[in-house]
């Protein structure tokens, strides 16, 4: 019988020592099919206990169902070790291997998995790596047995328990407030102080950057002076949404395309979480260089500058890479303001104003939006422009010299530019402005555009001999002093900048070996250890699958490389590599099993469900296990349950101080109001493996800021629970509550998933939730597109389903939970 054809099940009044009596009379009565149909139904209500699996497996092999026989013969097992009841244990474990003679092999693999997966969560925690370590163990609890699931459980309460130390002493800090906006961060760096309404760690990488685009800032307008580098203190703010922002304008509402804004009399620089507006952190990155440039510009010109060189050496800085360690590579060319320029260059007729109408812009400020393009050109040609043969930016301290000239000048920019960039010391010998121009053009249509537009191949080619070019120059720098005078740290800076563009943007997805050697050598000669691990690690993983060709040797001095980088990388990669190696083998166990017993589907599919969870496979094992778990389920061989979650009114409890409004379990549905959040969870009811929650969410109350219904979708007395639900705007949100026992429970907004449509208001949608053992959580409502989210912990052990509601009431009708095998 399919599952989502059984009746709804409540449960039985008959103890659990009655079936076991009854059953074992019918089995000694010789009514197999009659112990069998008992201990189903018996089953499907509750969970099993060692003794009933034990007879169930029994009656089973009766009947010659050995699949399912073997299955509940390992249940029971399972059951018996865990209750430290050996001669029970011993006697499941023998009537086991009469039908699967693989079982003992089955054993000994999991208790490897267990083994090896526990040593290497031990390895990264010992290099500091909890997180990643909490996340291992809490794959091998399901399977762990005897001293092993002792370790494992004293490992996961000593990690969170430090997490839950620094939680508290954060006093409130990690986790998003009610109304879904990070609480305010305040970080001090040498030279900024950052107030942000980010991440933790964003915020942290965030004070790395900024950190390097001063340096770059230096450099750029003080030649790397940092005694002439500004030394007031500036704030950087960057808020939650663009509405916060909007409130700390200056002088009114600013326009809507106002990404942010540099103050120079109080000192700071305001920007906004760009997400929130569908963008990205990078976005929000471009904004504070482009603002922290004008920062400098009137920190150096203490006075009025012409607004080409203000706007166009801001804008340069928008071609910014920041690295995964949030170092910063200096900028390649800003693609939106090449795009465009290029476009008024090639049209015909030509588009756009002309450079002398850019440099002869009068004023300082800002200038008409089509200037800003051209500015930027010019700006990007005086910078980057490379001198053939010595590889020197040629033009850079002529840029320098005419930024002396333009401080606290009249604004007139032409007269000032001609004077310094014509005439006998020009780079490239121009003594007109038209031959100026002609060169900077040719320069950004056949040397910069070919770079970011055209075949990927071409464009890769072009990168990769340009990074070569630098490497090369490395080998020379002694024997043509007079002729390369870069530093061998300029060089490799602006070998990473070409190469690190290569493996972000053009290979992006297909990671190439050529590139990740190069990065990593480039990185290792730069004493960026960690990141050269980083890349070292990408190029084994694109081994691990497939796509890069690595031989054993090459395999193996890669990873002994790791190693000597960066030893809680290693620890990491160590964990991976087992992860691996046990995938293998249940791949060939799994294997064994179809081919020595293709009926027994219930096995292998148990076998390979359990090996994926705790493998954390989404790939072979993941897709195989979706396939026999089907297979299984079309012949009858997965026994689950329906189950209404309506448990008598003391069964509810909550892990908060404060009761609710009002709470009521009536025959029309379980109902809860509250205006502060409030959860509560059916205790009465018991949840163990994969399971679907759902129910009719009849909402009241007008939508307003803050409301939201929904369900309690795990979660104990003794543990954190996870929470999904319609919010306010009609979209899917959810929330953590952070049960810290004795009524002390914090409730955190964790993200919204936002549907194609969002629920109108009024309306009363079906929630359903899938939730599987690894944690991961797929939700769809009224048949919408499925959204997903994950627990914020695997399941271990039973769990519980319940109602919640902040600001408002709820009826769940129809409040149902399906339990599967």
């Amino acid at each position: 019988m399919s599952l989502s054809c059984l009746p709804l099940l409540l449960p039985l009044v008959a103890a659990p020592d009655d079936v076991h009596d009854r059953a074992q009379a019918l089995l000694e009565a010789d009514d197999a099919s009659g112990a069998v149909e008992l201990l189903t139904d018996h089953l499907r209500r509750h969970a099993a206990d060692g003794f009933a699996a034990e007879l169930y497996g029994q009656a089973l092999a009766e009947l010659e169902r050995d699949d399912e026989a073997a299955h509940w013969l390992d249940q029971a097992l399972l059951a018996y070790t865990h209750e430290g009841d050996k001669r029970s244990a011993s006697r499941a474990e023998k009537a086991l291997a009469k039908i699967d003679s693989l079982a003992k092999k089955r054993g000994g693999m999991i208790a490897g998995l267990v083994r090896d997966l526990g040593r290497a969560a031990e390895r990264l925690e010992d290099s500091d790596q909890p997180e990643r370590a909490l996340e291992l163990y809490l794959r091998v609890l399901p399977l762990a047995t005897g001293k092993a699931l002792d370790e494992a459980r004293a490992a996961v309460e000593r990690i969170q328990l430090a997490d839950l130390e620094v939680d508290l002493d954060a006093a409130s800090g990690g986790g998003r407030a009610e109304d879904g906006v990070w609480p305010e961060l305040i970080v001090e760096t040498n030279h900024y102080t950052l107030i942000c309404d980010l991440e933790p760690e964003v915020v942290d990488l965030l004070a790395i950057t900024v950190e390097d685009i001063f340096d770059g800032f230096v450099q750029i307008y003080f030649d790397g002076d940092l005694g002439e580098a500004p030394e007031r203190r500036v704030t950087i703010h960057v808020h939650s949404t663009w509405d916060d922002m909007a409130g700390n304008y200056p002088g009114g509402v600013p326009s809507p395309g106002v990404q942010g804004w540099w103050s120079p009399g109080q000192a700071e620089i305001h920007a906004y979480d760009a997400r929130t507006r569908g963008g990205s952190l990078d976005s929000t990155l471009l904004t504070l260089l482009h603002e922290g440039s004008h920062q400098f510009m009137s920190t150096f010109a203490r006075g009025g500058t012409p607004a080409w060189i203000n706007e166009g050496t801001a804008c340069f800085f928008e071609g910014t890479t920041v690295m995964v360690d949030g170092r910063v590579l200096w900028p390649d060319a800003a693609r939106g303001r090449l795009m465009a320029l290029a476009a008024d260059l090639t049209a015909k007729p030509r588009r756009g104003p002309r450079p002398r109408e850019v440099i002869s812009h009068p004023g300082p400020g800002s200038y008409p939006g089509n200037y800003y393009h051209h500015g930027w050109g010019l700006a990007y040609f005086l910078q980057q422009w490379e001198h053939p043969e010595t590889l020197e930016y040629a033009y850079r301290n002529h840029y320098l010299e005419m930024l002396e000239q333009y401080k606290g000048g009249d604004g007139q920019g032409l007269a000032v530019f001609e004077d310094v960039m014509l005439g006998p010391d020009s780079p490239l010998g121009h003594a007109t402005m038209d031959e100026f121009i002609v060169d900077w053009e040719a320069w950004i249509l056949e040397e910069v555009l070919p770079l970011h537009q055209g075949a990927v191949g071409t464009r890769r080619e072009r990168r990769m001999a340009r990074a070569r070019r630098y490497l090369a120059a490395l080998d020379g720098i002694a024997e043509r002093a007079s002729l390369v005078k870069l530093s061998e740290e300029d060089l490799l800076l602006r070998a990473l900048g070409e190469l690190e563009v290569v493996r972000k943007e053009i290979d992006a997805e297909t990671p190439s070996r050529d590139v990740l050697e190069l990065l990593a050598t480039v990185l290792e000669q730069l004493g960026r250890k960690k990141t050269a691990a980083a890349m070292i690690e990408q190029l084994l993983n694109a081994a691990d699958a497939g796509a890069i060709e690595l031989s054993e040797d090459e395999y193996a001095g890669l990873e002994r490389r790791l190693k000597d980088l960066d030893k809680s990388n290693y620890a990491l990669r160590n964990a991976s590599a087992r992860t691996r190696t046990h995938t293998q083998r249940m791949l060939g166990l799994i294997e064994d099993y179809r081919r020595k017993y293709p009926d027994m589907v219930l096995r292998a599919y148990t076998l390979t469900s359990a090996a994926a969870q705790a493998l954390a496979d989404e790939g072979d094992l993941a897709a195989l296990a979706s396939e026999l778990r089907a297979q299984a389920k079309a012949d009858g061989k997965l026994l689950g349950r329906i189950v209404a979650v309506a448990g008598p009114r003391g069964a509810w409890k909550t892990a908060f101080a404060d009761p609710p409004l009002s709470f009521e379990v009536a025959r029309d549905g379980v109902h809860l109001e509250s205006v502060r959040p409030m959860a509560m969870i059916d205790t009465s009811l018991a949840i163990e493996g994969e399971y679907e929650v759902r129910a009719k969410l009849v909402r009241k109350g007008e939508r307003h800021l803050g409301i939201a219904h929904g369900i309690v979708i795990a979660g104990t007395m003794e543990t954190d629970w996870t929470v999904i639900g319609i919010d306010e705007d009609g979209h899917v949100g959810v929330w953590s509550l952070r049960n810290s026992g004795a009524g002390s429970a914090r409730f955190k907004f964790r993200e919204t998933l936002f549907l194609d449509e969002e629920v109108a208001e009024g309306a009363s949608p079906e929630l359903v939730v899938r939730v599987k053992p690894d944690g991961s959580v797929f939700a769809t409502v009224d048949g919408r597109e499925t959204v997903e989210t994950e627990l914020d912990y695997p399941l271990e052990g039973a769990t519980h389903v319940g109602v919640f509601v902040r600001d408002g009431r709820v009826q769940l009708v129809d409040f149902l939970v399906e339990i599967f095998a």
